[in-house]
């Protein structure tokens, strides 16, 4: 946990995306200390710093750390924030499958979407 904490410190605010999956492998080493309180804090303030970040890797990471609360559920605080995930998991994936379907693929150096 101290090089999670480390990469926090090192991460500045100005540097979002980098600074919030620090925070989130930090998050991670807390559920794993069975400190789902302190890692559901951590959480909110990234899902509160990347509302308007569209990163898939924050996504990801979210997903998973959904996953690793599931034990912790029953616990006021983790069935809080575990809402509150769902929900921000809910908008995030609507907003990256709405920036997938409007980006043109390309193949060859051409564009696939008509003119």
């Amino acid at each position: 946990m101290d090089r999670a904490e480390q990469i926090v410190r090192l991460r500045s605010s100005n540097h979002t995306r980098s600074r919030a999956l620090g925070q989130l492998t930090l998050v991670a080493a807390l559920v794993e200390q069975h400190k789902p309180d302190e890692a559901c804090a951590i959480a909110q303030e990234v899902i509160d710093s990347t509302q308007s970040l569209g990163s898939f890797l924050v996504i990801e990471q979210l997903l998973q750390l959904r996953q690793l609360l599931q034990s912790h559920r029953t616990d006021r605080i983790v069935g809080e924030f575990l809402a509150c995930l769902d929900e921000a998991l809910h908008q995030r994936q609507w907003l990256s499958q709405w920036l997938a379907k409007d980006q043109p693929r390309f193949t060859n150096g051409h564009s696939d979407m008509a003119p």
